[in-house]
């Protein structure tokens, strides 16, 4: 299930990492939805969000939902920070999807470089990813909206094992200050 917190609950210092919504999986975003609200581009990580990190077994599922997504009108873009080009090739190519490397995010060029690439403006955009660090704070830095997952899988790289302490610390935060809000679970 996807929510959409509201983010001027978090604090100052948090709210660059603040996602627009977030939930389990992929599966759970509706691309109806996502439609519905304007969006016509939709910007996605690859390893964790897409196929299990360093793998190329691409579920079928993920192939479904790009297929309704693309009888929807929407069209994908990969933004991937991967060492591994080749790799990243072989997997756009299968999901027929362009990718965009290079300034690694979350360096906000990427995202207006695929923006610019889609004719599209930042409104009509949504990021898809599963690290608070990369894909959402770069997506916020540009103006984009994002969807923050839990990861496919709990194996990943090093420095993204580094990373997931501080995301640890924000969901905590996250979840502690969605808690107070009024009407909340804690208030009921």
């Amino acid at each position: 299930m996807i929510e959409r917190p509201d983010r001027s609950l978090f604090g100052r210092w948090a709210r660059p990492f603040a996602p627009t919504e977030f939930g389990g999986s992929l599966r759970d975003v509706d691309l109806e939805d996502v439609v519905a609200r304007g969006k016509r581009l939709v910007l996605l990580d690859v390893d964790n969000t897409l196929v299990p990190w360093g793998s190329e077994a691409l579920p079928d599922w993920v192939l479904e939902w790009l297929a309704q997504g693309r009888s929807l009108g929407l069209e994908f873009c990969i933004l991937s920070n991967t060492r591994h080009p080749a790799r990243l090739a072989r997997l756009a190519e299968r999901m027929g999807i362009p990718y965009l490397r290079g300034k690694f995010k979350p360096n906000p060029d990427v995202y207006r470089r695929a923006l610019a690439q889609f004719g599209v403006e930042a409104k009509q955009a949504i990021m898809i990813g599963d690290q608070l660090f990369t894909d959402v704070l770069g997506a916020n830095r540009a103006g984009i909206e994002s969807v923050w997952l839990v990861p496919m899988a709990r194996r990943e790289f090093i420095g993204t094992k580094v990373s997931r302490m501080g995301e640890r610390i924000l969901a905590r935060h996250f979840k502690k200050r969605l808690r107070r809000k009024p009407g909340g679970p804690s208030s009921q």
